[in-house]
C-alpha cells in the first residue's frame, strides 16, 4: 500500500475540478456520520486507487461508494480535514484498512490490491476450506448487525452457534443492536481455528 500526499495549489487545484465534475456527488455522504453534512466542511480529499475498482470504500465505518468512483484523475473521496479510518473490502478478498491524516487543503492517495481468498459460499462467510478460520458467537440476537473491518458481513447458524468463517489475520469485529453500545473486539483468526466469542450487552 501507498499514500501519497499532495499538498497546496495542486490539491487547491484537484478539489475545483472535482467540484466541477459530477461524479463527486454530494449524495454518497447520505447516511454517513453527521460531520460529513456540510458541505464546506470538504476541504481534503482522498484519491482510492486500488483493484478492484468495484470494491467497497468505508470511511469511518460509513460506506461511501465504490472505488471506481475516487480513482480517476478528476475524482476525490472529500473528508474533513484530520484522521479518518479507510476501509477497502469485497466479499471474497481480504478487506484492507488504514488510518490516514488528511490535512486542510490537501490530497492523500491510497494505492494497493485487495489479495483474493476463499470462494464466497454466499451466505456472509468463505467456507471454511482449511485455509481459513471461524468465528463462534454463543448468541446472535435477530436485530443485530456484525462487521467486520468496516464490512457488513453475516453469521449463520452452525449447531448450538452462530459462526463466520473469516481469512486468517487479525480481524476487527463489531456488532450494533439498538438500544446498546456496540460491542468491539480485535479477534486473531488461525487456519482451521474456531474462536469463542460471548457476545455482553449494556445499554
Amino acid at each position: 500500500m501507498r499514500i501519497t500526499r499532495v499538498n497546496g495549489f495542486l490539491a487547491s487545484a484537484f478539489l475545483v475540478s472535482a467540484l466541477a465534475v459530477p461524479a463527486v456527488a454530494h449524495a454518497q455522504y447520505r447516511g454517513a456520520q453527521s460531520r460529513y453534512y456540510d458541505a464546506r466542511a470538504f476541504t481534503a480529499s482522498v484519491r482510492v486507487n486500488f483493484q478492484p475498482t468495484d470494491a467497497n470504500v468505508y470511511v469511518d465505518g460509513g460506506l461511501m461508494g465504490r472505488v471506481a468512483d475516487f480513482d480517476g484523475v478528476f475524482q476525490r473521496l472529500r473528508v474533513a480535514p484530520g484522521n479518518h479510518v479507510i476501509t477497502i473490502s469485497r466479499p471474497g478478498f481480504r478487506a484492507e484498512r488504514y488510518t490516514v491524516y488528511v490535512g486542510r487543503n490537501a490530497s492523500e492517495t491510497i494505492t494497493g490490491r485487495l489479495e483474493r481468498v476463499g470462494r464466497d459460499d454466499g451466505r456472509g462467510g468463505y467456507g471454511n476450506n482449511g485455509r481459513n478460520g471461524t468465528i463462534a458467537f454463543n448468541a446472535f440476537p435477530g436485530d443485530a448487525q456484525l462487521w467486520v473491518n468496516g464490512a457488513r458481513r453475516s453469521a449463520v447458524r452452525r449447531g448450538n452457534a452462530y459462526v463466520l468463517d473469516l481469512e486468517p489475520g487479525r480481524q476487527r469485529i463489531e456488532v450494533r443492536r439498538a438500544g446498546y453500545a456496540p460491542y468491539y473486539r480485535d479477534v486473531d483468526v488461525r487456519p482451521g481455528a474456531t474462536v469463542s466469542q460471548n457476545l455482553s450487552w449494556r445499554r
